[in-house]
This record gives C-alpha cells, sequence and structure tokens, in this order.
C-alpha cells in the first residue's frame, strides 16, 4: 500500500515538472485557438492621366507601396516594367519605346499583392507620326563648275556665288525605334519606259530620307536627303538625256515642332562641322550638247548661310 503512495505521489510530480518548465515560447495548444488576423493593406493606386507617349514618364499615385524598388513591378497587360522611382504615396515608370501602339490595362505587384487592372492606359508613339514629305532648302557659300560641250568645242567656266540649294523627298516616311532613337528610313524607285512608234522614252527617279531623331534631346544625326532623277527621249527627229543628282548628308542637327510636323535646323556656327557630303548635279545633253552644272560648298560660310529641312505629317 505505502508502496503504491509512493508511486503515485511520484507520477504526480512528474507530471507538476513538466508543465511547470515549460518554455513560454512553447504555450499549450488550446483546440479553440485561431490563426492571427492579418489586415489587408489598401494601396489604392490611380493615375491622373489616359494616354501617354513612348518614354513618357507615368505617376502612379497612392498609398504605403514603400521605398524599395525592387519591391514593386508596373505590369502592361503582360509587359512587366520596372518602376525608375518608389516613394510610399507614388510610383513613376517609363512607357518603354518598342511596345505595339494600342489601349494597356495597368497592374500592379507590391511584394506578394498583386493590383489588377486599376486603370487604363492608351500608348500613342510620337506626337507627329510618320511624314510624308521632307524639303531640303540651303543657301551655301559655293563654288559652281559648269562644262559645256558643244559642236565638237568645250566651255569651261566657275564662279563663287551663295547659291541657292533645295531637295524635295515625297513619300510615307515611316519611323521606328531602335537603341533609343527615332529612325526614319525612306527609299523609293520608281521607272517607267514608253514605246512609240518609231519613239523611245523613259524616266528613272530615286527619293532617300534618313536620319536618327533623339526626341529627349531634342537632337537629329546622320542625316541623308536625295533625290536622282533621269530621263531621256529618242526619236528619228533626235535624242536628248537629262539627268540630275542632289545628295547631301549632314552629321547633326537639332528639331523643333511646328503645327504639322518639325523643322530641323544646323547653327549656322556648326554648319562646316556638320555638313558631310553634297553632290549638286545637273546634266543636259541634247544632240551635241552636253551641259555640266556642279555645285562645291566652300567654307567658312558667311551670316546668311543656312540649311533647314521641314518634315511635314500632311500636305498643305
Amino acid at each position: 500500500m505505502i508502496h503504491t503512495k509512493n508511486l503515485l505521489l511520484a507520477c504526480a510530480f512528474a507530471v507538476l515538472l513538466y508543465y511547470g518548465c515549460s518554455s513560454p515560447e512553447e504555450p499549450l495548444q488550446s483546440k479553440s485557438a485561431q490563426p492571427p488576423k492579418i489586415e489587408k493593406v489598401e494601396y489604392n493606386p490611380h493615375i491622373d492621366q489616359s494616354s501617354a507617349l513612348y518614354r513618357d514618364t507615368i505617376r502612379i499615385y497612392g498609398q504605403h507601396f514603400g521605398v524599395k524598388l525592387n519591391n514593386v513591378a508596373v505590369i502592361l497587360n503582360d509587359i512587366i516594367i520596372e518602376p525608375t522611382k518608389v516613394l510610399d504615396t507614388c510610383i513613376w515608370f517609363q512607357i518603354p519605346n518598342n511596345i505595339p501602339l494600342k489601349v494597356y490595362n495597368i497592374s500592379l505587384v507590391i511584394i506578394d499583392d498583386e493590383i489588377k487592372n486599376f486603370a487604363k492606359i492608351e500608348v500613342l508613339g510620337i506626337p507627329w507620326g510618320d511624314f510624308v514629305s521632307a524639303e531640303l532648302n540651303a543657301v551655301l557659300n559655293t563654288n559652281v563648275t559648269v562644262k559645256v560641250f558643244r559642236y565638237g568645242q568645250v566651255f569651261d567656266s566657275t564662279y563663287q556665288t551663295n547659291a541657292k540649294l533645295m531637295i524635295a523627298v515625297n513619300g510615307p516616311i515611316q519611323s521606328k525605334y531602335s537603341d533609343d532613337k527615332l529612325v526614319y528610313n525612306y527609299y523609293d524607285n520608281q521607272t517607267t519606259r514608253e514605246e512609240g512608234h518609231r519613239s523611245e522614252s523613259g524616266s528613272s527617279r530615286t527619293n532617300i530620307f534618313y536620319d536618327k531623331i533623339d526626341t529627349i534631346a531634342k537632337t537629329v544625326t546622320d542625316i541623308v536627303i536625295a533625290t536622282n532623277a533621269s530621263s531621256y527621249n529618242a526619236s528619228p527627229m533626235g535624242s536628248n538625256t537629262n539627268s540630275d543628282m542632289h545628295q547631301i548628308e549632314l552629321g547633326f542637327g537639332t528639331y523643333s515642332e511646328i503645327e504639322n510636323g518639325i523643322v530641323i535646323t544646323v547653327k549656322h556656327s556648326e554648319l562646316e562641322q556638320s555638313i558631310r557630303k553634297v553632290s549638286y548635279y545637273r546634266n543636259y545633253s541634247p544632240d551635241n550638247y552636253f551641259s555640266n552644272w556642279s555645285y562645291t560648298p566652300i567654307p567658312p560660310y558667311p551670316n546668311d548661310n543656312f540649311i533647314t529641312i521641314v518634315l511635314l505629317r500632311k500636305k498643305i
């Protein structure tokens, strides 16, 4: 009996010792215990515009965004964009310059939270879009060389003058983005040929325009504008051939926007550095006659010399 009583006391002591020494970090589990309630964060994101251009910076306003860039991502449909700046009440991001022009749903991911399709934005590209014409006008100090062959004799003359140069290119001058530059590249060649009973005629014309535009710095580089045209006519009465080759290449310039397009200019002080090539020739060759006019710019350029290129979105 005493032995049994001692055994009961020992068991009771062991139970008390177990519960009395339990760590406060290991509380007794209750069947009725519930996991802690997590409150949902209200971010309330919104934007204050409905459209944007390539490379525009957009602001998302709201609250509780935090301040860490790597905790936040902006999503346009399925395109993930890293923000450029994050504050607790504002997120900045830039419209990529290589995405299709259309309306996008904007979503936001903050750590593990995702706010889907809280706004829409239409990406419009650039203000002026594609062009239908480019026209260069220039006045440059130039050596003009004239060669004339007539009835077996050659006549040469050279004189210096402020020559007026003009090159006009018409056609759909379209753009695309490459290496963060807006590149316009246009090439068109048209050829015609007609045959009569005892005559033949034909013509050919090539139009070229190329440039790279930085819409942030408002600069233009690698400019080429050219027209090459030729025609001929042959019949028993005689024949003649005409050809013009006009091409100007510029290294750089700046642009300003006008209502119907843009105007590219080269500062007078930078004309010599910007001009890379000027090929400006005119040939006229009827029977027993030939004339050639060539223009070669000669720096330094007087104060009234200039170069402008006007690109229009639609014809006036």
